[in-house]
């Protein structure tokens, strides 16, 4: 006898609403409207992707319209489904992409940004029609957004502007296709997706809820919505916890003003990071010729602080966008550190007397063996320890050190502390990697035997279950 999988183990399409037209958000095309480095539909295609959906439907209202082409050219493995009757309303979208896509399928707005967390929580729901919905939501407004009202644990109510509602309807659904696309056909005049929910629940037919209570979800159809939602990315993504003391209190503020304004385009992270070298190499040059004119060292000094403090950008557009990649992270650091050789030798030049390149080449060496050791240690550890992050001679420290000196004139106290504080810093890095690649390299102690026994009160802890300073 044959047992029928249980919907956890059916494949799930995505099922992508792209006809809509844009024109509360003033986009000649919602679906292609930028929002935090790339498209909506690429964001909605990526997030199904990273939970896991390998099949994708993107359904639209031309198959000869710009989104159709835009999917051809930039999202070839994805299917197309015509709405044919999308001007009905959103639920005959639906109904459309579910009748191409058929079984189990997960509806998704094109204009709703979702972690892919909160997909692989929807995918694990087994019932027949579930969506997903936050009575704590924090990055919409309940006035425009489909509300919901529970009775007995399960929704009752599902429209907009009800007057008393339990949570916030979050455009995101796991179904199975078949009986919706058949509900659908039965209904005449304006179809919405509000009113293909009040038809299914109008029919004896439970509707579940995953209450995501508060987690990062957002509906994207105004100007101001695109805004707040850039806003949101960028302070749940821009910064890293390896940041040094004075990119957390100084440079994020200015790199996350200008990535707010980049991320409205679509602008990728190695032009950036190309230009910050550009502007160090401008700094070193007028630190140099600040040797014959100190108001020149004064500029390239306030360009200094002004390229750390933008140094952030290209990472903070790299994970919002999500373009981060290897090849870009290698970039990043051959730029840095050319960018840290052309401030140090500038400023060696600019101190005007030989006894600074001495300094510069210790300064140079520290640099070097910093980023090095840091890479070495989150090879070993993954991360450095909560104490170095804290308080460390971090790229962000050294150029503002460098930058202060320069602007005070005196470039050869930021060589001296460069070479000084930076060395020593070093080789608190090697101490700790030392320390921790010996951990590493401890043998696994082997376990006992099953049946050997040994009195409880003799027992003496084995090396390595004692705890290490």
């Amino acid at each position: 006898m044959s047992v029928s999988p249980s919907p956890s183990d059916v494949p799930v399409t995505a099922v992508i609403l792209a006809a809509g037209q844009g024109t509360r958000l003033r986009a000649p095309s919602k679906p292609l409207a930028v929002v935090g480095g790339n498209t909506l539909l690429e964001r909605a295609v990526a997030t199904a992707h990273e939970a896991g959906i390998g099949r994708v439907v993107v359904v639209v209202d031309r198959l000869d319209g710009p989104v159709a082409a835009f999917c051809r050219a930039r999202l070839p493995d994805v299917e197309l489904a015509w709405a044919r009757d999308c001007a009905r309303g959103n639920g005959a979208t639906v109904a459309a992409g579910l009748a191409h896509a058929g079984g189990r399928c997960v509806v998704m707005m094109v204009d709703h940004l979702h972690e892919p967390a909160t997909l692989e929580q929807l995918l694990a729901a087994r019932t027949e029609l579930v969506f997903v919905v936050d009575s704590g939501a924090r990055y919409v407004d309940a006035d425009d957004a489909t509300l919901v009202r529970y009775e007995h644990g399960t929704g009752a109510e599902m429209a907009k502007g009800i007057p008393r509602y339990d949570a916030i309807e979050a455009g995101l659904a796991l179904c199975w296709a078949e009986p919706l696309v058949e509900l659908a056909d039965s209904l005449d005049g304006p179809l919405t997706f509000n009113r293909l929910k009040r038809a299914w629940l109008e029919a004896g037919r439970p509707i579940e809820t995953i209450d995501v209570d508060g987690a990062f979800w957002a509906d994207i159809d105004t100007p101001r919505d695109r805004r707040r939602a850039i806003d949101a990315l960028v302070t749940r993504k821009g910064s890293k916890p390896s940041d040094g003391p004075v990119a957390r209190t100084l440079n994020r503020p200015l790199s996350k003003l200008v990535s707010r304004r980049l991320l409205a385009t679509r602008v990728g992270p190695d032009p950036i990071t190309l230009s910050n070298l550009a502007l160090l190499l401008i700094s070193g040059m007028l630190l140099a010729l600040g040797a014959r004119y100190e108001a020149l060292l004064v500029v390239g000094g306030v360009l200094v602080q002004l390229s750390s403090a933008l140094d952030g950008v290209d990472g903070e557009l790299a994970r919002v966008s999500g373009r981060s990649s290897t090849w870009g992270a290698v970039l990043d650091a051959v730029c840095d550190r050319y960018g840290d050789l052309a401030v140090l030798v500038g400023a060696a030049i600019g101190a005007g007397t030989p006894a600074a390149w001495p300094w510069a080449l210790a300064a140079v060496v520290a640099n070097w063996q910093l980023s090095f050791l840091r890479r070495e240690h989150e090879r070993v550890a993954g991360s450095l320890p909560p104490s170095h992050l804290r308080w460390q001679w971090s790229r962000d420290v050294r150029l503002l050190v460098l930058a202060v000196s320069c602007v005070l004139l005196h470039p050869l106290w930021g060589l001296v502390a460069a070479a000084i504080i930076g060395n020593l810093d070093a080789l608190r890095r090697l101490l700790a990697l030392l320390l921790v690649s010996r951990r590493a390299d401890r043998p696994a102690p082997t376990p006992a035997p099953a049946h050997a026994t040994r009195p409880l009160a003799t027992r003496q802890p084995a090396a390595a279950e004692r705890p290490v300073d």
